[in-house]
């Protein structure tokens, strides 16, 4: 893999990265508390693939 790749693809971890942590930070206080964490993650590891991109 070169540099380029790398770079895009660190972008593409990152930009999902911020639209995963918004969808698990139901208050939208900045912070995934312990019960936003769980159920996240219940959603997105079990939940149907339409639920999944709503989420994201």
């Amino acid at each position: 893999m070169n540099r380029k790749k790398l770079q895009k693809l660190t972008d593409t971890l990152t930009k999902n990265c911020k639209h995963l942590f918004r969808g698990f930070d139901k208050d939208n206080d900045g912070c995934v508390n312990v019960l936003e964490w769980i159920h996240g993650l219940s959603l997105f590891l079990r939940g149907s693939l339409e639920k999944n991109e709503i989420l994201l």
